[in-house]
């Protein structure tokens, strides 16, 4: 169905998460992260993402799950401050250990890995998982995390629940991950509340900016996508910044390189 059921556009993420919160009881809200009321054993168990996947990943939080789940804005990755006061919250609410598991995404890699080393900074026990079970792409950053990450979460959750450290939970978490596999197939190109053309066509006409001697450079430029997609990966929100580029993929093509800055999509 093309049309969205919300609101605004930019308060949607918001009311998501309200209206998520508001119909269970065993949760609570703090900023855009979800909690769950039920104490925390040892080990805090959390995770995060961007919005637009409701009622995944905050769907996940509760007794045996995910002790508290971080939103982004739509499908941008939760920013770091966000995630590091989480971090703090859980710890603050008794949790010795915490245990942070992600989809393999840059902008999830790049945000949580930076909170992760502020909470080292202040001597908190932390750890990631990134869960990367897709076979249908082939990405310059590994396969992208899918379905396999609910299976890790579940029994994370439920070691924690059972008292279990944090090394035994990533032990067996490691070894259930080496044998993920999940093929993601879809009809049609995804799209974001108020805009027009799906994600599929979102590089067709891009105004970059470039770094040169002799200041910013702007050109735009029309990225044809290939059968291995469009050849790069990006973070950031605003402004959006080219994190690499699969040599010899439809952006090296198109002459983008890395640290180019995405100005404009036509």
């Amino acid at each position: 169905m093309p049309g969205n059921f919300i609101n605004e556009v930019n308060s949607c993420v918001e009311d998501s998460l309200i209206g998520y919160v508001r119909t269970h009881d065993n949760l609570e809200l703090a900023g855009r992260a979800v909690i769950s009321r039920s104490p925390i054993r040892s080990v805090a168990v959390i995770s995060g993402n961007g919005a637009g996947h409701e009622p995944a990943m905050i769907g996940f939080v509760g007794r045996g799950l995910l002790n508290a789940c971080i939103s982004g804005s739509i499908f941008a990755s939760p920013p770091s401050a966000d995630i590091f006061r989480l971090i703090v919250e859980m710890k603050r609410r008794g949790a010795k250990q915490i245990l942070i598991i992600i989809l393999n995404y840059t902008g999830d890699r790049l945000n949580f890995g930076l909170a992760m080393e502020r909470a080292r900074e202040l001597a908190i026990d932390i750890d990631m998982l990134v869960i990367a079970d897709d076979i249908a792409l082939n990405n310059p950053i590994g396969p992208r995390g899918l379905a396999g990450a609910l299976l890790i979460i579940k029994i994370a959750g439920e070691l924690a629940e059972q008292g279990k450290n944090m090394t035994q939970i990533v032990d067996i978490c490691q070894k259930v991950r080496a044998h993920l596999r999940t093929i993601g197939l879809s009809a049609s190109g995804i799209r974001a509340p108020g805009q027009q053309q799906s994600f599929d066509v979102c590089f067709e006409n891009v105004l970059f900016s470039k770094r040169t001697l002799h200041g910013l450079e702007q050109r735009n430029v029309i990225i044809q996508r290939d059968r291995y997609g469009y050849g790069l990966t990006v973070s950031g929100d605003n402004p959006v910044f080219v994190l690499s580029v699969r040599e010899g993929g439809a952006a090296h093509r198109a002459g983008i390189n890395t640290n180019d800055q995405i100005i404009k999509v036509k």
